[in-house]
């Protein structure tokens, strides 16, 4: 929008500086009541004009220019920040997504060590009731890392739908417009 109206202006400057040609025209009619006395006058003509010496149309035309650059400046700009911040979104669901991997990688690992000490205390083998007990607390507490890891990746995951104008699709809700209102 910027854009546009900063490319009106540059034309209109632009314009302000060449040259007029306007066309002029004229009808006289002198009615009488003898036909033959009756005349009709037309005539027409082309006027050239332009503003000599007049420094605010180039300084108005340099201006509008500089402008029009500024805002096409300020359109990449945006257009960097906005794809700094996607990628940066991207960047997070991606190590957040490790995360989870990591967490279910070490709850796989915990689960697998309580099983092998139950099954040593089972068996008989040297394995207090302690160390089962720190076991069961040590896969509780991956469980709950594990479940952090999930909600920071589907935060990330929102963070990220939201940057790019895709939550609604992404829980598919759609707006119905109201009727009566425009």
């Amino acid at each position: 929008m910027e854009i546009n109206r900063a490319e009106l202006n540059l034309l209109i400057a632009e314009n302000n500086r060449r040259w007029n040609i306007d066309l002029s025209a004229n009808i006289n009619h002198n009615p009488s009541g003898d036909i033959i006395e009756q005349s009709t006058d037309f005539r027409a003509g082309i006027v050239v004009s332009k503003t000599l010496g007049d420094p605010n149309l180039e300084r108005d035309f340099q201006r509008n220019r500089v402008n029009l650059l500024q805002a096409e400046n300020n359109l990449r700009e945006a257009n960097q920040r906005v794809n700094i911040a996607v990628e940066d979104r991207i960047r997070a669901v991606n190590e957040s997504f490790e995360q989870v991997q990591l967490a279910q990688r070490v709850t796989q690992l915990a689960e697998q060590e309580l099983q092998n000490e139950e099954e040593k205390f089972r068996l008989g083998v040297d394995t207090s009731i302690l160390e089962l007990v720190r076991l069961r607390n040590n896969l509780e507490q991956t469980k709950n890392d594990e479940l952090n890891a999930k909600i920071e990746y589907l935060n990330a995951l929102t963070n990220l739908d939201r940057e790019i104008g895709a939550t609604l699709e992404t829980w598919e809700i759609i707006i119905e417009p109201v009727e009566g209102q425009n």
